[in-house]
């Protein structure tokens, strides 16, 4: 029943999930029921990262190295656009703490964008409970998954997690293939602070449903 009031489109979710299953990224699905709301996936033996494996330098390298290939995969037809999420969840909550923090989200959104290059297929909720420890690493729960920003993604991993900026920077590293230079670690601290912000109101959305 939330589906439409947090925006999302479990159409292009199955979509989208059977085109990173294929590419070995996520479990199987096996059945998708849109109009009630029900998705079944293979069930995968093994065990969601903790936050303190985020810490690991070498697990923060193999998590790079996935986000590399699913940034490389196929355009799809479903967009991710945060400022449309903000825009949602502030006129939902309807108060004036939402109304100023909706206001910074978008000023910050614009910092980043001003560094946005390309748009790609992204998870854009890249939390440790979403990433599965099996045979090899893969995610679950790819309901805001869409095209955007490479960097977005970057960021949920390093702010949620609060790597702080010394991990951050190994964990850009590691993504880029190479030392980043001052600008890239500035567009990864930029879409940070926006992420930050977002969450904040998507926390003050779920409290109210």
């Amino acid at each position: 029943p939330s589906v439409e009031l947090l925006g999302l489109d479990r159409h292009h979710e199955e979509e989208i999930c059977r085109m990173v299953a294929a590419a070995g990224l996520a479990p199987e699905p096996v059945y998708y029921d849109h109009d009630n709301g029900i998705s079944l996936r293979r069930f995968v033996h093994g065990t969601n990262w903790l936050e303190s494996d985020l810490r690991n330098v070498r697990w923060l390298r193999r998590l790079a190295g996935l986000l590399r290939h699913m940034h490389s995969l196929p355009d799809v037809e479903q967009k991710f656009r945060p400022g449309e999420a903000v825009d949602l969840y502030v006129r939902d909550l309807d108060t004036d703490e939402a109304r100023t923090l909706g206001a910074r989200a978008q000023s910050l959104l614009a910092e980043a964008q001003e560094f946005q290059d390309h748009e790609c297929l992204c998870h854009n909720d890249l939390l440790n409970h979403n990433i599965l420890e099996s045979d090899q690493v893969m995610l679950i729960d790819w309901e805001f998954a869409g095209m955007g920003d490479p960097w977005f993604d970057l960021a949920v991993v390093v702010q949620h997690h609060g790597l702080g900026e010394k991990l951050g920077k190994q964990f850009l590293q590691a993504y880029l293939t190479r030392a980043p230079g001052e600008a890239e670690l500035a567009r990864l601290a930029k879409n940070c602070e926006f992420y930050a912000v977002l969450l904040e109101l998507w926390l003050l959305r779920i409290a109210r449903l």
